[in-house]
């Protein structure tokens, strides 16, 4: 999808011809198949004799290729990248995005700079992955003395109890997390309280 044609207008139409199409269903391999694609919508995926070829569409034999669906990695890091630099970070996107991974979930650290890697990509300012990030939900001690979370001023306080809950779930949402990572020192209950308020 999107990073095969990344160099394409919106409005150009692009066809991958005579391709083998594993549709992630479960269903055998299909071969012999033509994709249409337009900006980033697939407009059919049929055999190459019911597929028409749209005039002025940029055609790309690839016979003995494979398509298959975007894949979405559900566990990603990028502050370490970032430490080292936004052009490190930004190629490991270009990285990842060619590679074929369409969407990511990122799953700990600083909340500004994953709001502002997800806004990068979804103006297209940087080649990327979709992105979307959790915030780490967990004990007071954990938060305050892991080297990871240590002296970080961005990063929530613990959760003591189950009535801290919603004022650092509510955080998190205002800060553009979709989901909250439950960690270290969490009893039942205020995990329960965590889940619930993630829900709201």
């Amino acid at each position: 999808g999107r990073g095969a044609i990344a160099q394409a207008p919106d409005s150009a139409v692009v066809v991958f011809r005579d391709v083998t199409v594993i549709d992630g269903s479960g269903s055998p391999a299909r071969s012999g198949m033509s994709v249409v694609i337009q900006g980033e919508r697939i407009l059919a995926v049929g055999r190459n004799a019911d597929v028409a070829v749209p005039s002025g569409a940029r055609v790309h034999d690839l016979s003995g290729k494979f398509v298959i669906p975007g894949l979405i990695d559900a566990h990603v890091h990028l502050a370490p990248l970032a430490a080292h630099s936004r052009d490190r970070l930004n190629a490991e996107l270009d990285r990842m995005l060619h590679g074929g991974i369409v969407a990511m979930r990122v799953m700990a650290g600083p909340a500004a700079l994953h709001a502002s890697v997800r806004r990068a990509a979804l103006v297209h300012a940087i080649p990327s992955p979709d992105v979307g990030f959790a915030t780490v939900v967990a004990g007071p001690h954990f938060m305050a003395a892991d080297p990871r979370t240590r002296g970080r001023a961005d990063v929530l306080p613990g959760v003591a109890g189950a009535a801290d809950v919603p004022a650092v779930v509510q955080e998190a949402a205002r800060s553009g997390a979709i989901a909250v990572k439950l960690y270290a020192e969490l009893d039942s209950a205020t995990m329960q309280a965590a889940v619930a308020e993630a829900r709201r």
